[in-house]
């Protein structure tokens, strides 16, 4: 299983649009979310970051979600590409194979 992390902030670009053309594209996202469902992508949690987060990343937005595979992942990052959501968004990504908090810690250690 792979999980990937999203953090966001929205651009001018999308400040300045429409309600209409923000509803419209966020409801093509929306349709997406459950196409992915059925290649076993889960949405772990979409959230907006919390003014007062300790050592608070700057991004507004973030979502975590799990792939069954590296494919699937890299399927949606190439889809998330393809949608124009960089237009819009300014964001950074983290994906990596899930792991148990030893075999990080392991990982620290060999460094």
């Amino acid at each position: 299983m792979y999980i990937l992390v999203e953090q966001w902030t929205p651009k001018a670009k999308w400040l300045q649009a429409s309600s209409e053309e923000r509803s419209s594209f966020m409801q093509g996202v929306g349709q997406a979310i459950v196409e992915l469902s059925q290649q076993g992508v889960k949405v772990i949690s979409w959230n907006l970051n919390d003014l007062d987060t300790s050592h608070r990343a700057e991004a507004t937005y973030f979502a975590v979600w799990s792939f069954p595979n590296l494919e699937v992942a890299r399927n949606f990052e190439d889809a998330v590409e393809a949608s124009g959501w960089y237009e819009y968004f300014e964001q950074t990504n983290l994906r990596g194979l899930a792991q148990s908090p030893e075999e990080v810690i392991d990982q620290h250690i060999a460094l």
